[in-house]
């Protein structure tokens, strides 16, 4: 897998964001950054991977706005990024990993949010969240990470007059 540059591994912000995820000071994380930050390889991929490897008995999403725009930034490296060692099954239909620890990884879309609606999340990573619908978190995301004391990472791109805007500005 590819090297992240050193400037993103050291920048001020990502390396406090690093050390307030791991202390679990917070529950609810936001990243707002822009292209080419690192933001979702490094906040949502690889922390997901590695969440999933280090946990047992777990359950993690990955999601996007929707199922094929989150297949398409998630799936491929997901898969890249797990030991195969480590892999009981990938099922390909439901964009699912499960690891031999008995923890799962899944990959979903957003604006299908109902479709998840009543399970249980102990990390839900989102990516584009600037493009979702206002009420995927308050409506499915929070009641699955609140009943087993979980988290959210939100990441994207503050544009103006979004759901994103609205959420930096509560932060």
């Amino acid at each position: 897998w590819f090297e992240i540059p050193p400037a993103a591994l050291e920048h001020e912000v990502q390396k406090r964001f690093i050390n307030d995820f791991y202390s679990r000071k917070y529950y609810h994380f936001t990243i707002a950054a822009g292209r080419r930050s690192y933001k979702t390889e490094r906040f949502a991929k690889r922390l997901a991977v590695t969440e999933a490897m280090n946990n047992r008995d777990k359950v993690y999403h990955l999601g996007a706005p929707v199922r094929k725009q989150a297949k398409e930034i998630f799936w491929k490296d997901i898969k890249a990024l797990s030991p195969k060692h480590l892999i009981r099954r990938i099922n390909e239909t439901e964009l699912k990993i499960e690891y031999v620890n008995n923890t799962v990884l899944n990959v979903v879309g957003l604006k299908e949010f109902a479709t998840i609606e009543g399970g249980y999340s102990h990390g839900f990573f989102i990516s584009e969240y600037q493009k979702c619908e206002p009420e995927v978190y308050s409506q499915s995301i929070e009641p699955m990470i609140n009943d087993v004391g979980g988290y959210v990472i939100k990441e994207g791109r503050p544009l103006e007059k979004s759901n994103f805007s609205k959420t930096i500005q509560r932060a």
